[in-house]
């Protein structure tokens, strides 16, 4: 009898051994899982986001029509389109102009995007590229910005991303994203910064891959709303978009997306963006930069003197108000 308790406890015991073998072992499993998981959480958020988004759905892209402005009515579609959204966020009091533009709008390296549907401008999209006007961000970034420069850096920004209220729920704000992306890796710019409100920092770094640059601070041009100065390395944007989006779980990844889906021939490029850039006719400088708004109010002679040299053949004492240069 007392053998066989010996061997019973003998038994007990191993089998406990066992369990306790493979309960550890079974810890050790789960908790490579959630190392795995834990790992892998950023990229299978935005695999879970993409897909409920539908951002990159070419089926819903198929009514839109991207183009560049070209004309005094484009123009001032984008521009209205931007300040009646502005307007509508409480970014900005109602302008008697009922546009929302910079200065910088005057360059012709600058591109105002827009994406039409019916015939109309539904969304748009303005990439700036640094000059000695500088970058609207400047006004309360310039520290940040001027560290890119300094570095050698053509930095670019992207400025007026706005849609119809109507269709902030479609894809169209990715497909003007696309093209604007495009132009600036066109130019051979380094940067795309986009000052952005904190609501929206998220986006930008989870799905498009923007890192912060400058901390919370408040804009005065919209009505000191809160920002985050975002940044895109473009040097280094291919290989991080194939990094981050070679996942299985990545059925619509932005990297096939920007770089390898419908880029079209690069040689229409020069046609549609030429490198001497997009000049607007002397009329149109008036009617917008003097008739509509007062941007040349106020600008140094430096900034000036740019502007002139972007225009050589433009006769400016025409353009702006009698004795403008003769106080200046």
């Amino acid at each position: 009898m007392r053998s066989f308790y010996q061997n019973w406890n003998r038994a007990d015991k191993n089998v406990n051994e066992k369990n306790k073998q493979e309960k550890l072992s079974l810890m050790l499993i789960r908790n490579a899982e959630l190392l795995r998981e834990k790992k892998y959480l950023p990229e299978r958020r935005r695999a879970i986001r993409l897909r409920r988004s539908r951002l990159t759905e070419v089926g819903q892209s198929l009514d839109y029509r991207i183009k560049t402005a070209t004309s005094r009515e484009e123009w001032i579609e984008a521009f209205s389109l931007a300040h009646d959204r502005y307007v509508e966020l409480g970014y900005m009091d109602p302008d008697p102009s009922t546009m929302r533009l910079k200065i910088q709008n005057i360059l012709p390296s600058t591109r105002v995007f827009t994406a039409r549907y019916e015939g109309r401008a539904v969304a748009t999209a303005t990439l700036i590229i640094d000059s000695p006007l500088g970058l609207p961000s400047d006004a309360i970034y310039k520290k940040e910005l001027d560290m890119l420069r300094n570095k050698g850096r053509l930095v670019s920004e992207g400025s007026s991303l706005v849609t119809a209220k109507e269709f902030k729920c479609s894809n169209i704000f990715m497909l003007l994203f696309k093209v604007v992306y495009a132009y600036a890796q066109y130019l051979q710019t380094d940067d795309i910064c986009i000052a952005v409100n904190p609501k929206h920092a998220r986006f930008y770094e989870d799905i498009l891959l923007f890192e912060p640059i400058g901390e919370l601070r408040y804009f005065p041009s919209v009505k000191d709303a809160p920002a985050i100065l975002e940044r895109m390395d473009l040097r280094t944007a291919h290989a991080r978009f194939a990094d981050i989006y070679n996942m299985e779980d990545f059925d619509c990844d932005l990297y096939t997306f920007f770089f390898t889906a419908n880029n079209g021939d690069e040689s229409e490029w020069g046609k549609s963006y030429p490198t001497g850039g997009l000049r607007m006719s002397l009329e149109d400088i008036r009617y917008f930069f003097v008739e509509k708004t007062d941007l040349f109010v106020g600008i140094d002679d430096d900034k000036l003197a740019y502007i002139q040299k972007c225009y050589p053949d433009y006769d400016f004492t025409r353009l702006l108000p009698p004795g403008y240069f003769s106080t200046r």
